[in-house]
């Protein structure tokens, strides 16, 4: 994001500022658009929105008015903010209109295709050599990134469809994988909400191991699809070294991990950390779910030498 203050060509100060946006902000002003689509966007939007830009909870604490060019935390929480009031300005100018989703539409073709005229800031910064705007690229990793903004809302629309189908004509993603995109991002979600209930309930270890590896045989039904899209890989490695990180805590506070056991769990995530072969993620995948299913014989052992098991 640019603040331009000064026209050179005029030899005036701008008052106020203009605001110009850079290539990664308008990717953002489409997640506020979509976030937008059926209402104006509330605080948990908003949270969403800064997590899909990459703010983290430790800089949402952080004050963003402490601005120094090498301070990417406090740079990304300014650049929200005013993707914020600007948004919000523009939503306000159309909320009575009654082609309000049209409006929208014709705010994501200024955005992809930079036109000076838009109606949330200013302008677009210009991003090539020979002094023309580049029109915004997009791909199926990026729809399925807006995807998981809205997908698993009770509000999800049939305009957030019509909204994904005019994104997906704009940036080349056929139907076929539109339809993949959408459903897997269902998908993933549901799995994700079954983890965590799990994870929260008094279930019996060994059927909670047995639960868990159902929920993956799902995961990567589901990663398969989007595999052959070339979409996600990095967050499938985020997904399961969180699952691990998940599971393995609750083992620590049991006593059923040692300090060994969580070097090892650490090394993993070390892999995770960086793009490893998809074959090197299954087979990282197929031995946490064996540890944990022998660590789990071992816990319910006992317990079924006494039941006569």
């Amino acid at each position: 994001m640019i603040f331009r203050d000064y026209d050179l060509a005029a030899g005036e100060t701008l008052e106020p500022p203009q605001i110009i946006w850079e290539r990664r902000d308008r990717y953002a002003i489409i997640a506020f658009l979509i976030l937008s689509i059926n209402k104006k966007t509330d605080a948990d939007d908003l949270k969403r929105l800064g997590f899909f830009m990459g703010i983290t909870e430790e800089d949402e604490k952080s004050d963003a008015n402490d601005y120094e060019e090498d301070n990417n935390s406090a740079k990304g929480l300014i650049v929200r903010k005013a993707i914020i009031c600007e948004g919000n300005l523009f939503l306000d100018k159309i909320s009575q209109n009654e082609n309000y989703y049209d409006c929208l539409i014709d705010e994501l073709c200024c955005v992809i295709e930079g036109h000076d005229g838009c109606g949330i800031g200013n302008g677009y910064a210009v991003n090539s050599k020979n002094g023309k705007r580049v029109e915004l690229k997009g791909d199926a990793n990026r729809l399925f990134q807006y995807f998981d903004l809205v997908i698993h809302d009770d509000n999800y629309s049939e305009n957030h469809k019509r909204f994904f189908q005019h994104l997906a004509r704009k940036w080349g993603v056929d139907k076929s994988a539109l339809s993949i995109l959408e459903s897997s991002s269902k998908t993933l979600g549901e799995i994700n909400r079954k983890r965590e209930e799990i994870q929260k309930s008094e279930m019996p270890h060994r059927a909670a191991v047995s639960a868990f590896a159902e929920l993956d045989v799902q995961e990567n039904e589901a990663r398969e699809k989007l595999d052959k899209l070339g979409v996600g890989q990095n967050q499938l490695n985020d997904n399961l070294a969180k699952r691990l990180s998940l599971i393995t805590s609750s083992l620590v506070s049991a006593g059923y991990l040692s300090a060994e056991d969580l070097r090892e769990e650490e090394e993993i995530h070390d892999q995770l950390e960086n793009d490893v072969p998809p074959s090197l993620i299954d087979k990282i995948g197929d031995g946490i779910v064996d540890g944990i299913c022998k660590i789990g014989e071992l816990i319910c052992a006992p317990f079924d030498r006494l039941s006569g098991i």
